[in-house]
């Protein structure tokens, strides 16, 4: 659209001193012709006789005028040539537009070819990057899948629960379970809590003072597992089973034990219990002449809590 607007403009210019031209050499013509004119009548006048004294004025009024034309004769015939001069510059100005017009459109057929060739590019370079992304997930899943079958993995096992009478020799409450290591792996424990606490409530107790648990530096895989306690170091009244016995009172085991694995990634596992009567173990009617069943033959453990409270990473 730019070189459009030159070119029309060019053309109306080259129109315009195109017409000076013509319309100077007119002028030309008529001052030849007037000095032509001229050159017969002085000849004619040299001819005559020289006038009296009192013409001679008119003789040189009439070369005065003469001079004049034949100096607006020679101004004239500069400003031909300096038109002439600018019409060849302004042809040679056309030229090189159209010349430059030319280079302009290869230019832009040039860039946008190599347009096109950057878009091919930039889609082949989305499909590898594509391809480079599915690759990589691929393969963080299949090393997720290793580690997930490689790695050490920890559960415990809650065994009996004992309720000390308030006289015994040792009358504080107490848990036992077992601590497993399993996988192909060993474990390194960081940090392990194990609290046993008796509250009036079935909701998760978690006002209590964690008790640590004490490890090995490493815990390998094995069938046997690990033998741990937990106590309650507080000694209970003396009705502490009877209410237990009958729903009024409630042991709770919780905790969580933290361990690193082999691929040098922090763990955790962490449980949640809470004891309750069997309700059809509670209502057996003891054989007459025997004992009655102890408190801890009648109930189990069972999990509770949130999804969280029983969970492992």
């Amino acid at each position: 659209m730019i070189i459009a607007r030159h070119s029309v403009l060019l053309v109306i210019l080259l129109t315009a001193m195109v017409g000076s031209v013509a319309a100077q050499g007119a002028p030309k013509r008529d001052v030849t012709e007037q000095k032509k004119g001229l050159d017969t009548k002085e000849t004619k006048l040299s001819d005559k006789v020289l006038p009296p004294v009192g013409e001679q004025p008119r003789v040189r009024a009439s070369d005065t005028q003469t001079a004049k034309s034949s100096e607006d004769i020679e101004i004239q015939g500069k400003l031909v040539k300096f038109t002439k001069w600018l019409v060849i510059v302004g042809a040679l100005q056309f030229l090189a537009l159209i010349v430059q017009a030319f280079a302009f459109w290869y230019t832009l057929d040039a860039v946008r070819t190599q347009a096109n060739l950057m878009r091919v590019h930039a889609e082949h370079l989305e499909n590898l990057v594509a391809a480079a992304k599915a690759n990589s997930e691929a393969a963080r899943d299949s090393v997720e899948m290793l580690i997930s079958k490689e790695r050490a993995r920890i559960r415990i096992e809650v065994g009996r629960l004992e309720i000390r009478r308030p006289d015994d020799v040792f009358p504080y409450p107490e848990v036992s379970y077992k601590v497993f290591c399993y996988g192909t792996t060993p474990a390194f424990p960081l940090d392990s809590r194990a609290t046993l606490i008796i509250t009036d409530s079935q909701e998760p107790a978690n006002k209590a003072f964690p008790i640590p648990m004490s490890f090995p530096s490493v815990i390998n895989p094995a069938a046997e597992g690990i033998q741990k306690s937990a106590l309650l170091f507080d000694t209970l009244q003396e009705n502490a089973s009877d209410r237990i016995r009958k729903g009024e009172l409630f042991p709770h085991f919780f905790g969580s034990i933290k361990y690193r694995d082999v691929f040098d990634r922090e763990r955790e596992y962490r449980f949640r219990y809470i004891w309750k009567l069997s309700s059809w173990l509670a209502l057996t009617i003891p054989t007459p002449g025997t004992e009655p069943p102890k408190l801890e033959d009648l109930g189990s453990w069972y999990k509770c809590g949130a999804a969280n409270d029983n969970s492992e990473t």
